[in-house]
């Protein structure tokens, strides 16, 4: 009997010595997991703010220049047409902003965290938190919330791989662990 414990002792140690820098391995596929996974939310977000239909108020805005009223489309001072401003279809409340200027789209960005294992996805872009949680006078238009929701089970996905990675890399590294 005390062989056998000294035998475990001794591949306690020798596991112990094997897998010190496992986890540093383990770290580097997470946040290169979290780093891809934040683009992809990132991108999303950014294709949902420029594409899909809209179902609020329609507005004119921009320099004045003749329009064609049913198409929004410029007319060079053509018979028919209104002395107006560019068309603009907003977004209903609970959409995703339309984009119009595309300031919002252009200030998405995404990062990894200096300290942890997490991404920061955001914008620098004031009216971009406004839209994200309405502000007194306007509802929300969720933008952010929505691209990380639909990206959940990748996200899972994506990071458990990145475990799995990291300790296969650990174990064809430091070779086979005798006695485990």
């Amino acid at each position: 009997m005390a062989i056998l414990k000294k035998s475990i002792i001794l591949n306690q140690e020798r596991l112990n010595k094997k897998f010190k820098f496992l986890p540093n391995l383990i770290i580097k596929e997470v946040k290169k997991s979290v780093l891809f996974v934040g683009k992809k939310v990132e991108r999303d977000a950014k294709i949902s703010i420029q594409t899909g239909s809209r179902s609020g108020k329609i507005s004119r805005r921009g320099k004045s220049s003749f329009v064609d009223p049913s198409t929004g489309r410029s007319l060079a001072k053509k018979r028919g047409g209104a002395l107006a401003t560019k068309l603009h279809q907003a977004s209903a409340p609970g959409e995703v902003p339309k984009s119009d200027s595309g300031d919002l789209a252009k200030g998405i960005f995404s990062e990894l965290e200096l300290k942890g294992l997490g991404s920061k996805i955001g914008t620098n872009i004031e009216h971009g938190t406004h839209l994200e949680f309405g502000t007194k006078k306007m509802l929300p238009r969720p933008w952010l919330m929505p691209a990380f929701e639909n990206n959940k089970k990748d996200i899972v996905k994506a990071i458990t791989g990145a475990f799995r990675k990291g300790i296969k890399k650990g174990t064809v590294r430091f070779g086979k662990i005798g006695g485990v």
